[in-house]
């Protein structure tokens, strides 16, 4: 089973590109 360790890699890239956006669109709004 690497269906953990696929969410896990998933999880660790996409994080930091989803609080990368979420800080962007809060700089850009605000």
């Amino acid at each position: 089973m690497e269906v953990r360790r696929l969410m896990a890699t998933v999880f660790t890239i996409l994080t930091p590109s989803v609080l990368g956006h979420i800080f962007t669109l809060r700089f850009v709004y605000y």
